[in-house]
């Protein structure tokens, strides 16, 4: 109705009397022609994409989705519902106990590793306690930056563990390996001090 009533240009010569949209042509509400077809179960559907902004948490905005969906599907005609087809949160949330998965085997490995060879159950200590802490700070620092896990930190997280296993491993294994060398820095805490000191200042530039 308010599209039929726009006036358009009089080709009259009297100016009073205007000519609207409705007046030259047939104004009807239509659908508009279909371009795309979707469809879910073999039915005609209507797809929704619920996306997030950028500095929101995608498992956040799921569980925040699907807590509303019963209440919306009571709101909708009899005959239709809502249904979710494709959801990122599960990928996310199974990356994260991937990520668990794999950090706790490290670790287990990791201990069993260097006891085996080490024989020493402060130096096994030592390492079992880096993974847990290294990753702590990191959570820890995620969340003052405002950091949310997605796949790109979960991939850094999942690579970090790996190198925190492999770093720790060297700089016990060279410690042990000066303490070896200097066996009078058992029994002087100065100098046991300054041997460790040492033997972690030789790798640390490659670490």
């Amino acid at each position: 109705a308010d599209l039929g009533k726009i006036a358009l240009k009089p080709d009259r010569p009297d100016p009073t009397k205007l000519i609207t949209l409705a007046d030259v042509a047939d104004v009807e509400l239509e659908p508009s022609p279909k371009t795309t077809v979707s469809r879910v179960n073999g039915e005609d559907a209507l797809t929704i994409s619920v996306t997030k902004r950028p500095a929101a948490n995608t498992v956040e905005v799921s569980d925040a989705v699907a807590e509303l969906l019963p209440e919306l599907n009571t709101l909708i005609p009899d005959g239709a519902k809502l249904e979710v087809v494709t959801d990122q949160a599960p990928f996310i949330t199974q990356s994260i106990d991937t990520l668990v998965t794999e950090g706790l085997l490290g670790l287990a490995f990791a201990v069993l590793v260097i006891f085996v060879f080490l024989l020493s159950v402060r130096a096994t200590l030592v390492t079992a306690i880096s993974i847990p802490t290294s990753l702590l700070v990191t959570f820890i620092a995620m969340r003052f930056a405002d950091y949310s896990l997605n796949i790109l930190t979960l991939g850094a997280l999942t690579i970090a563990i790996g190198r925190v296993v492999d770093d720790s491993i060297v700089v016990v294994e060279n410690i042990r390996r000066h303490l070896q060398l200097h066996p009078t820095a058992a029994l002087r805490p100065a100098e046991r001090a300054r041997v460790v000191g040492g033997a972690v200042g030789e790798v640390a530039t490659a670490i």
